[in-house]
């Protein structure tokens, strides 16, 4: 009665302990109408899944209260619990942070990418998906192990085997390698995202089809040389109402990464298969990027510094690399 507006939930490891415990006392005898959720799970996946939900339902205030005698034989179950919650919080954090600091940035890019969404096919409504539906491709990102596979690339491409659709500063080895793939995509409201697709401007390439986010930098669109087509993303407010077919437009979510964007993206046109390329999620010998990707705003080899301050995981091969908090 101490706080009759607080809404609470229940967690009970001991299954046959909660099974008791509804069969002896009656729910309604609780502040039922606080109640948000009652689970019983011990494995990490279905605590992590539950505590998910539960932190989407409460938001940011929470407090966890076990028993003495909880912690002592559940040690690892409430581990889980606190370790999820502070992931899950600190995430949520860095996207408000991301959100206030684009603001204004994403809805400038909606307003003036705007002429270009109208003159251009979106490519989950306007194209064929015929065309893509239950056929084979290739994310290609811009990770050091990109590198590796230029010569598969190059003869997938060259025997049409799959589609190739690049993302992000990817599109830029591939050039340097004279590949050209189905596709490029690209999202980042950022005013510098347009250096990712500047070698495609400076040599005039006019058959990459570029794929844009439409709240992109608008800086990113202006003379590029090739075909446009256009994906509309949540993050633009804009031309949803100026279009006035708000409700019957597909959107694609905003992520933290184009490639991500991207799977969106390629699982919505209907593809059989959707393989990755240069996805390292961390710094392969040290290295950024894929040879061919060379930037003046940030170096491909990292500092001493950013090499200090790196965390340690596995690979797929089992071997440890370093990565980000962002990429981790």
């Amino acid at each position: 009665n101490k706080y009759p507006g607080m809404k609470f939930s229940i967690y009970e490891p001991n299954k046959e302990i909660l099974y008791h415990y509804l069969s002896k006392y009656n729910l309604k005898e609780l502040p039922i109408s606080n109640l948000q959720m009652i689970f019983s799970c011990t494995d990490e996946n279905s605590l992590r899944y539950e505590i998910q939900r539960l932190i989407q339902c409460v938001g940011n205030n929470i407090l966890i209260a076990p028993l003495p005698v909880y912690e002592k034989m559940y040690k690892n179950e409430v581990s889980i619990i606190m370790e999820s919650i502070k992931e899950l919080l600190k995430d949520k954090k860095s996207s408000l942070i991301v959100d206030a600091s684009f603001q204004k940035r994403w809805t400038i890019n909606s307003i003036k990418n705007f002429p270009y969404v109208l003159k251009t096919a979106n490519i989950l409504q306007d194209v064929d998906k015929n065309a893509f539906r239950e056929k084979p491709v290739i994310l290609v990102a811009a990770g050091p192990s990109l590198s590796d596979e230029i010569e598969n690339l190059r003869y997938i491409k060259e025997k049409g085997l799959a589609y190739i659709f690049s993302v992000g500063s990817a599109i830029n080895a591939l050039v340097e390698h004279d590949i050209y793939p189905d596709a490029t995509c690209t999202y980042d409201p950022k005013e510098r995202n347009q250096n990712v697709i500047k070698k495609v401007k400076d040599k005039n390439i006019s058959n990459i089809p570029l794929i844009f986010g439409s709240s992109v930098g608008f800086e990113t669109l202006n003379d590029y040389p090739g075909p446009m087509l256009h994906m509309i993303t949540n993050q633009d407010t804009v031309s949803p109402t100026l279009l006035g077919a708000s409700g019957n437009i597909k959107i694609v979510n905003d992520a933290p990464s184009i490639a991500v964007v991207t799977f969106q993206l390629l699982n919505l046109l209907g593809f059989s298969q959707i393989i990755l390329v240069g996805q390292n999620l961390g710094f392969r010998d040290n290295q950024r990027f894929a040879e061919g990707i060379n930037y003046s705003h940030i170096p491909n080899k990292l500092s001493i510094k950013e090499m200090q301050n790196a965390l340690i995981v596995k690979d797929t091969e089992g071997n440890n690399i370093k990565t980000s908090e962002m990429y981790n």
